[in-house]
């Protein structure tokens, strides 16, 4: 069900977005048609994991990236929740979106209308147990990101600056800081945004 909801939240927000384009769902149900092909990451910030993916028929993948070359099988469920299998050096399940050439992974979608990139964002994924984000970015230039598995938040805080194609969340010694988010038009904000190759 919140896979349906955030999938509606999405098509509104590209819905108002100037270019973002219709959303493609590849669902147990549909043709996985949208998935299929090459995925390249950009822009790159420094080497950060997966750098480039491949999803073939037979549901197949293929990753290479700073830990080297991958590859597995992966499900679709519900149309917007991938589950990466088979993978020893890299792993994902969890929301993904798809806008026409554009593929994120792990988006953070808006709570509700965005005033651009300000206002609150969440990501679910999974680890050992489901994992909610809170994105909320403040516009006078603070941010910060909760962190809930198991019912238990955690918070990291620090502040936002514009750069190309997105904006960085500078949250000091926290690890991972930098956080480097990209943006999809008003529907996604998050810090694997592809473009399919060529």
């Amino acid at each position: 069900m919140k896979q349906a909801i955030a999938l509606a939240v999405c098509l509104a927000a590209c819905g108002a977005d100037d270019g973002g384009g219709a959303i493609d769902a590849a669902g147990t149900d549909a043709p996985a048609v949208p998935l299929l092909g090459t995925w390249v990451r950009v822009p790159l910030v420094g080497p950060d994991g997966v750098e480039r993916l491949t999803f073939s028929a037979g549901q197949r993948w293929s990753a290479e990236g700073t830990f080297g070359t991958d590859a597995g099988t992966y499900l679709i469920d519900g149309g917007t929740w991938l589950t990466i299998q088979g993978g020893v050096r890299w792993q994902y399940e969890g929301d993904i979106l798809i806008a026409g050439d554009q593929l994120m992974i792990k988006p953070y979608l808006p709570e509700s209308a965005p005033a651009g990139i300000v206002g609150a964002w969440v990501a679910d994924y999974a680890t050992s147990a489901l994992v909610s984000e809170r994105l909320v970015i403040d516009a006078a230039g603070t941010a910060s990101i909760t962190t809930t598995v198991r019912g238990t938040p955690t918070t990291v805080t620090g502040t936002w600056t514009e750069e190309p194609r997105g904006f960085v969340v500078d949250a000091g010694a926290a690890p991972g800081s930098p956080f480097h988010f990209r943006t999809m038009g008003g529907a996604a904000v998050g810090t694997q945004l592809f473009e399919r190759a060529p």
